[in-house]
């Protein structure tokens, strides 16, 4: 009975030290810290932000809601917490829209928690440029109907955590990464792709992405891959040969602008007169292409310099 008194005590000792830190942080509001108490920590995100000298002390958006408005996202004022960085001054409402203050340079680390599960997250951090890295491996994306523009020309980020986020009733991961320029890497390879139509421009001058797994990818419902690696310039190889692409209307630029990229496994079992305008423009000289024994070869030697080889897997 005593070991089991210890075990209680000694949980409640790291509670109470855990909750006394947050005081801290928050600067005492008692109000703030019941609502932490109560709070699902199941659904959150973690930014970290870099901030330079000529943007100190300017309200900065932390969500940003351009062309749309707060009632996309599902969530009110009172839905949202966040724990911030002692060096950041009380999060503030403006417009209806989420801002916060800096008071120093540097590195800062937010962490946004909602009270609510999402219905929508589209351009959730639209052109939010002053993001260095995101983890969002804890958030509940089970009820998300449309993920497309999330990360849009989030240009400064170089990392985003994104676990095994459940994107299953997502229909549209269009322009998701869009100019994502600095990112370096990225594991999308548990998405949950099933009902996608579109992945237009998902990847979108992702300039220094070396590989992208994307072979378990689901795309019998998939209508639209134009622009998908459009000046994806540090890409080496390519592997979709697992996908349906009979439903594909749209193909233009998929490859424009790959000028390292020399292996491409694809399996483009489409009869439909496509375009292909531009799709594999400025692509190396020579390469390989890997096709499946439906791939409509004919289509696509049409395109392909005369360096490359085709195979059939």
């Amino acid at each position: 009975m005593n070991k089991v008194k210890e075990v209680i005590n000694n949980k409640e000792n790291k509670i109470n030290n855990k909750l006394d830190i947050i005081e801290q942080i928050l600067g005492g509001n008692s109000n703030d810290i019941n609502n932490i108490k109560s709070n699902n920590f199941n659904n959150y995100i973690i930014l970290q932000v870099k901030i330079s000298e000529k943007i100190l002390n300017k309200d900065i958006k932390l969500l940003n809601q351009e062309k749309t408005n707060k009632n996309d996202y599902n969530f009110q004022k009172t839905d949202i917490e966040t724990i911030y960085d002692n060096q950041i001054g009380n999060i503030k409402f403006k417009d209806d829209e989420y801002y916060w203050n800096f008071t120093k340079t540097g590195i800062h680390t937010i962490k946004i928690i909602f009270q609510k599960k999402l219905l929508q997250c589209n351009k959730l951090f639209y052109c939010c440029n002053n993001i260095y890295k995101i983890d969002c491996s804890n958030f509940d994306c089970s009820q998300i109907i449309d993920c497309s523009s999330m990360f849009y020309q989030c240009s400064s980020l170089i990392n985003i955590n994104l676990g095994k986020l459940d994107f299953a009733l997502s229909n549209d991961f269009s322009y998701m990464f869009y100019n994502c320029n600095n990112l370096e890497k990225l594991n999308v390879s548990y998405f949950n792709t099933n009902n996608s139509k579109s992945f237009s421009n998902m990847f979108y001058k992702c300039s220094k992405l070396k590989k992208i797994n994307l072979s378990k990818f689901k795309t019998s419902k998939c209508e639209n891959i134009s622009f998908m690696f459009y000046n994806c310039s540090s890409l080496e190889s390519i592997d979709m040969i697992n996908w349906d692409m009979k439903n594909i209307n749209d193909i233009d630029y998929l490859f424009k602008g790959c000028s390292k990229l020399k292996n491409i496994k694809m399996n483009f079992n489409n009869d439909k007169k496509l375009s292909f305008y531009g799709t594999f423009s400025a692509l190396p000289e020579s390469g390989s292409f890997v096709g499946k024994k439906e791939t409509n070869y004919i289509e696509i030697l049409k395109y392909l310099a005369n360096g490359w080889d085709v195979i059939q897997e």
